[in-house]
Order: C-alpha cells, then structure tokens, then sequence
C-alpha cells in the first residue's frame, strides 16, 4: 500500500503557525522557508529559541560586517565555532538573507522577502552590493558549506566567508 502524502503549502502553513500557534508573521516566513513544505518542522523552528539565537546573531554580523575590522570579525567567530552543530543553520540564514537582498535588488519590491522585518537592511545592502557581489557571497556559502562538510578548519573556514561578506558588501 502506498501513501501520496504531499507537503503542505507554504498558506496552509503560515496559517497554522499563526492561528494555531499565535507566531507573528515574520517569525511565520522564516520558519516556513526552513521547513520545506514540513508543519511540524515549522512549529518547531517558530518555538526554537536555539533557532532565534542563532537568527539573531547572523542578522547583527551582517548589520555590523561592513565596519567589524579583522580582529572583530575573528572574535565574533567565537560563537559560531562553541556552536559548531548550528552552522548548517546560520549558512542557510544567510544563504536565505541573500536570496531577499537578491530578490529586491532586481525587483525592488518588499512583498515576497522572507526577512520582512528585516527590510530596511535589505534594501540598505541591495544599494550597496552588485549582482556581482551577490554572486560572489552565494559561492562563499556554498563553498563553506562544502570545506565544513570535507572537516577543513571552521574558524579559518568562517573567518574566510565573513571577509568575503565585508569585501562584497561595498
């Protein structure tokens, strides 16, 4: 016997996470765009105070990347590296920051971010940052997601995103 279980829309989702379990909106997008089609993975997520630990923090480095000089951006490693089981979420989160500078960049529209409440740094970075640089930031996630997985050096491996996220971010 075969099941055709089908994951759930982002609607049907975004209305559990805000009816059932009173989660604001914003908190609702992230947690949706994480979950993948998952309800329970997206209450989860919405109820994480880990999750919005580490939301919180990939949010302030990339507010404060741009004036943090190398010894900063060295000290604020420190967190990353005590929480090394959380770097697949903080790549993810910035991967999905990324997406919404991206996304307003070429449309200039606000309704479709996943960061909602984040929308004035993304329309700050957006102004900032060329496609080119956009481009060169996604590589770096991926890049480090790949030296994380192949066990290279996470503080070096990090330490090497972050100045990539400075150096492009003009």
């Amino acid at each position: 016997m075969r099941l055709g279980l089908k994951a759930a829309t982002d609607e049907q989702i975004r209305a559990v996470l805000m009816q059932r379990c009173r989660v604001p909106d914003y908190q609702a997008d992230i947690s949706i765009a994480f979950a993948q089609g998952n309800v329970g993975q997206a209450k989860l997520l919405a109820s994480s105070e880990q999750f919005n630990e580490i939301k919180d923090y990939t949010l302030r480095l990339v507010r404060r990347v741009r004036e943090m000089t190398v010894s900063d951006l060295t000290g604020e490693l420190r967190f990353l590296t005590e929480n090394r089981e959380n770097i697949p979420v903080f790549l993810d989160l910035i991967l999905l920051l990324f997406r919404d500078v991206l996304l307003y960049k070429s449309t200039a529209a606000g309704e479709d971010l996943i960061f909602k409440e984040q929308a004035f740094l993304i329309q700050e970075i957006a102004g900032r940052i060329s496609y080119r640089g956009l481009n060169r930031i996604l590589q770096s996630v991926e890049t480090a997601g790949r030296r994380i997985g192949a066990n290279v050096n996470l503080s070096l491996t990090m330490e090497l995103l972050l100045l990539d996220i400075k150096e492009n971010i003009i």
